[in-house]
């Protein structure tokens, strides 16, 4: 595998930039994605278009942060864009230690029209977000979201304003005919 330590802070995907175009079929397997900083997306940020296939499978994301600017999505952030029918599927990873997030310690997921994520077989742990201490998902149109087999433990959701309910540490909100799948 390959590792990815310690970038520089960049606008989005600390380590890669995943920009899936139209047909185009990516995979990310087997690497260390280790202290890695960004805005959006400090390990991975993947930007789905229309019909792309992304997978991310067996790699190890630890200890990547979002700088004091940065938005969603600690370790993986999502983002299927366009027309659509693309699919991102998040398999068999290690996702820990992650801090700095707005929604989406480990995960944030936003599907559109008719987009697939699948989230299977990890390990979450030790991440923290304001909202989605491991998971946050916007999910709208006829997307789905298959989320099976993970395993959570030791993630935090917390509330800057003490106004607002502390959120639950998987928090997926979906809309107009979406679909989430929680095995």
């Amino acid at each position: 595998g390959n590792e990815a330590q310690g970038s520089l802070e960049s606008e989005g995907g600390g380590a890669l930039y995943i920009r899936g175009e139209v047909t185009s079929n990516t995979l990310i397997k087997k690497n260390r994605i280790d202290g890695n900083r960004a805005r959006i997306g400090s390990g991975i940020f993947i930007y789905a278009l229309n019909n792309s296939i992304t997978r991310v499978e067996n790699n190890n994301l630890i200890n990547n942060t979002l700088s004091q600017s940065g938005r969603d999505g600690g370790a993986i952030r999502i983002w299927h864009v366009g027309d659509n029918r693309s699919r991102v599927q998040i398999v068999g990873n290690t996702i820990q230690g992650t801090t700095g997030s707005h929604s989406g310690g480990a995960l944030n997921i936003t599907g559109y029209w008719s987009s697939i994520t699948e989230v299977i077989n990890n390990v979450i742990s030790h991440n923290s977000a304001l909202q989605g201490g491991a998971l946050y998902g916007y999910i709208s149109g006829s997307s789905s979201t298959h989320i099976i087999n993970n395993t959570y433990y030791n993630n935090k959701s917390l509330s800057a304003n003490p106004n607002l309910p502390v959120m639950h540490s998987v928090l997926l909100n979906y809309v107009n005919g979406s679909s989430v799948m929680n095995m």
